[in-house]
């Protein structure tokens, strides 16, 4: 089981950006404004899930049909035309998808059970009771206190008040 962090941005970005375009286009002829949302479905889709695609394909599809086909915001299937928009938006969503896969990786997700442990070079380091990391820390073996971080400019040890 994993969870959907991944798509929450997508959804909800994409979702507002299909929503803009089929209303600033409601003008235009229905084809200029589903090439410009397959357009915006595919780069929202770069690095959603799958199924996140699918769903900003519908998504555009629905704001489409509401907004540019039927200008009175009536949401009607009304065949093959329908289908083929559709199937346009989700092409072009889930070809975006594809292409992020290729390009940068798949998406970023969690898994819920059996997650192993990170690696220890990965793992946060200990807290220490007053705030500080352990690791943090260089004792520099004569007494408790940290040693001297060094630093690009040596210090002065007349001007620091450290004794030797």
């Amino acid at each position: 089981m994993t969870r959907m962090e991944s798509a929450v941005w997508p959804l909800a970005c994409g979702g507002a950006c299909a929503f803009a375009i089929a209303v600033v286009l409601g003008g235009a002829p229905s084809r200029t404004a589903g090439v410009v949302l397959a357009g915006a479905m595919a780069a929202w889709s770069l690095r959603a899930p799958v199924l996140a695609s699918v769903l900003l394909g519908c998504m555009a599809w629905l704001f489409l049909t509401g907004f540019d086909v039927n200008t009175n915001g009536a949401l009607r299937f009304t065949g093959r035309d329908d289908l083929l928009r559709l199937t346009v938006l989700i092409a072009s969503a889930l070809t975006g998808a594809a292409v992020g896969r290729l390009l940068v990786g798949p998406a970023p997700r969690r898994v819920v059970e059996g997650m192993p442990a990170p690696p220890e070079e990965y793992a946060p380091p200990e807290r220490h009771p007053f705030g500080a990391s352990e690791s943090s820390k260089i004792a520099d073996g004569r007494s408790r206190r940290p040693g001297a971080v060094p630093h690009a400019v040596p210090r002065d040890s007349r001007r620091s008040g450290i004794s030797n």
